[in-house]
Parts: structure tokens; sequence; C-alpha cells
């Protein structure tokens, strides 16, 4: 139960603070930030609680050296429990250029009991707890000082409950036997990889789905050079080249004058040559190849049948179906992938994915 909560504003108490933490060997994490007109998200407040202490850290009006913070925030030791925490992460990657081990994110955990995978921190906490949440400044400017009181106790809920909470799902994942769903599912969500590669990944952002390899090339390399400069300049990727532009220069049933135009409007001239470069490239016959080549009437008609067994299944287990498989994992799955249904899955969909595989098997 938390029974004290303070804004800490130098280093002996952060230090004291984090010794309590070790002890305990778990804390939650929450952030407040702004992030208008901006790439990077900026840091206002990260609150801390352990099992009796919740604390605000002011990285606006900071008095505080990092580099305890960073040891507890990193401290491979202590769970950290997070609830839709990718960009409470994100604040702590940018700050110390490493993701925390040992996460708990209470949203993705709280799938396996059959919720959908955008249950709000208030819900899930009337839900396990019987408490309201007030979520009224859940859109200030966090920038703004001096912190008046009633910021610093919403700043102070978003935090000390996350432990309690935690304390819940876990007990109701113990009785369902589905504590290695969450290990899982965290791994694939929370990887290494997931900011280092922003730029290389960024092109899976963009709702575009090229016909041909030459699309496919333009749209990846177009967006790592949109996200490099919005990095660079610290500004949204749109303010940098809108999607619909970006997809207009990936098409290639739009003409290089045309492109040129929208090219022309862009800002910065190192990137408008960049940008025309990738255009210009010299074209092979391999480039107007399709991107995946088109699934048979067999291969359609596998996908539906696949859909309606995880569908089934899921109705069983009270779970979303996405869990076994989402729309891309079942295609995958029908063209052959076997790492799709392993661990887990297996032990659930085992007997359905067998059969499918014969039917997959006879498809060829």
């Amino acid at each position: 139960m938390i029974n004290s909560i303070m804004l800490l504003i130098n280093k002996a108490q952060l230090k004291q603070f984090y010794q309590k933490c070790q002890k305990d060997k778990i804390i939650g994490i929450d952030t407040e930030f702004y992030r208008i007109n901006t790439y990077f998200p900026i840091p206002c407040l990260i609150q801390i609680s352990n099992l009796s202490q919740a604390v605000i850290i002011d990285m606006i009006d900071r008095k505080l050296d990092l580099t305890l913070l960073q040891e507890l925030l990193l401290d491979k030791q202590i769970l950290k429990v997070v609830h839709a925490g990718l960009q409470d992460i994100e604040i702590i990657y940018n700050l110390f250029g490493e993701i925390p081990s040992n996460l708990f994110d209470t949203q993705i955990s709280l799938m396996p009991l059959g919720y959908n995978n955008s249950t709000s921190y208030s819900s899930a906490c009337k839900d396990f707890l019987n408490i309201k949440i007030c979520k009224e400044q859940q859109f200030i400017d966090w920038r703004k000082r001096p912190l008046s009181r009633s910021r610093k106790v919403y700043a102070i809920n978003d935090v000390k409950h996350l432990i309690p909470l935690y304390r819940e799902i876990i007990k109701c994942l113990k009785l369902l036997n589905r504590t290695d769903w969450i290990k899982e599912m965290h791994s694939k969500f929370y990887h290494s990889n997931i900011f280092s590669k922003r730029a290389s990944e960024s092109w899976k952002k963009v709702k575009f789905s090229p016909k041909n390899l030459l699309e496919l090339m333009y749209l990846k390399d177009i967006s790592g050079l949109r996200e490099l400069e919005a990095m660079r300049k610290n500004i949204p990727v749109k303010q940098v080249l809108e999607n619909k532009q970006l997809i207009l220069i990936s098409r290639s049933d739009v003409s290089i004058w045309h492109k040129k135009i929208i090219i022309g409007k862009i800002n910065s001239s190192k990137l408008k040559k960049e940008i025309i470069k990738i255009t210009e490239r010299k074209l092979t016959p391999k480039l107007l190849n399709p991107v995946q080549k088109k699934l048979s009437d067999k291969q359609e008609s596998l996908i539906k049948i696949a859909k309606k067994l995880i569908e089934k299944k899921s109705v069983s287990l009270n779970i979303h179906p996405s869990l076994i498989a989402n729309k891309e994992e079942i295609k995958s799955l029908i063209l052959g992938d076997k790492t799709i249904i392993i661990n887990w899955k297996f032990e659930v969909f085992g007997k359905e994915y067998l059969y499918l595989k014969k039917l997959i098997a006879g498809s060829y």
C-alpha cells in the first residue's frame, strides 16, 4: 500500500528510494511527456512506485543527476510494471540508449484474460481493483511550471496502482495457467530493434500496399530518408513529407514529372536530391515483379478455414483471435511458415494446426 508520496529533488532522496526498490524487487513506471510538433517526446515527469512509496521526478525543472535514475530504471533484478508502456519505454531509451529488461506491461498481459489489445489503465483499475481513475488532465501541457497539486495527484495516480494491478493480473494468469503466454508476447513487443531500427522499419507504418518490387524499393528507401530527416530536425515525419505524397512518389504509375513537382516542395535541398536519385535509378525487369505471388484459390480457401478454426478456438479460450494468429500470420501460416504456431500456441491450437498442415500439404 502506498503511504508516501514525494517530489524527488536531490540525490540523497533518490538513493534512499532506490535502496527500497532493490528490497521490493518491483516498481511501477509511468511518464508524462509533450509531443506536439516534435519527433522525440519531451520528458516532463517520470513517476515511479514501489510497495510503499510513489515519487515524481521533474524532468523540466530538473535538479537531479540522472546517473542513479538510470541505474534504477535499468536494474535487471527489479521487475518494472507499465501499462501500454511503449512511449514510456521510448523515453527511457532516448535518455539512456537502452530498453529496460524484466518488463511487465499490464495492457499486454490482459489479453490472455479475454481483454482486447487496447484496454485502458482506468478500465483495468476499475475491473481488477474497483478503483476509479480520473483522466481529466490527460491532454494538458506537462511542460508548464509550477506543478499544481492536482497535477501531481493525477501523475501519481497513473503509477501508484500499477503494482496492485500486476498482482491481480498475475493471480488470474496463474489460475488459467497462462503465465508463459505473456513472456512470448512481451519479447515480441519489446524487442531490442524497436527503436534502434526506426528508419529502416518506418515504411511499415505507411498504409500502402506496393504492387511490385519497384514500388516497395521506393517506399522503403524514401520512408527511411524521411524518418532520418525528421529525427535530425526533431519534427514529425509528416512535416518532412506527407504520407500521401510519399505514396505518390513510390507508385510506378505516377509520372516522373508529377513526382518531381512533389519532391520540389520538400524544404531540405539535400533530401530532395537524395529522393530524386532514388527515382532515377536504372530499372531492371525484375523490379516490375509482384511483391508477393498471388495466392491460389486453394490457398485463399485455406486462409478462410484457418480463420474459422482460430475464431472457434478463441471463443472456447475467451481470448481475441489475433492472440493465436493475426491476419498476416495466418497468411504466412498457409504459405508454410512453421514459426507461427509454437510453444503455448501449439498447446492450445496444435490439433487444428496439424489438420491445417495436412490441407496445406495437399494444396501445392
